[in-house]
């Protein structure tokens, strides 16, 4: 029995020591919590007049659009061989066609005279071969497409190539 009342004396104190916290209120922190009203802001009467600065627009010649157009002719190029390599999802090979044939697109403005016209003979072979993921994955020949696009991408490095086109940029 003396052993049970020692164990219930420590518990008893802790119980009047959790009582006497409590009821003692913690004002302090409360004050600390609590949100004081924010003073009046001074009203700036000076209002910053934004006038538009009109740059002139950066001028870049035919040739280094032509270049920037071709080198992501080649990143997109590459891109699509190793989408087609991994057998990525056809959505996404589509969208990486119509980047690359856009590119070829935007390289035919820069191009003058009979160059201008034979690109865009091989923009519609690359059309064709973009048609061909039309056809389901499972009914297309994948080594097939690969050559038709190995094809036709030397053709347009040889012939389209920064070397090979530069004179015809106008």
């Amino acid at each position: 029995m003396n052993k049970r009342i020692m164990l219930r004396r420590p518990f008893f104190i802790l119980l009047l020591f959790m009582f006497l916290l409590t009821s003692t209120g913690c004002q302090t922190l409360r004050k600390k919590f609590t949100r004081a009203k924010k003073a009046d802001k001074e009203e700036s009467t000076v209002m910053p007049v934004l006038e538009p600065i009109d740059y002139a627009p950066k001028k870049q010649l035919p040739q280094e659009q032509y270049c920037y157009r071709y080198s992501l002719w080649k990143n997109w190029y590459k891109d699509l061989v190793a989408a087609i390599d991994s057998n990525d999802n056809d959505k996404r090979i589509k969208y990486i066609m119509t980047e690359l044939i856009t590119q070829l697109e935007e390289m035919a403005k820069w191009i003058t005279g009979d160059k201008k016209d034979q690109l865009e003979i091989r923009i519609n072979y690359w059309y064709a071969i973009q048609r061909e993921f039309d056809i389901p994955s499972s009914m297309r020949n994948r080594q097939s497409i690969k050559n038709k696009l190995a094809t036709e991408e030397k053709i347009i490095r040889n012939h389209f190539g920064l070397k090979a086109s530069l004179e015809y940029v106008n």
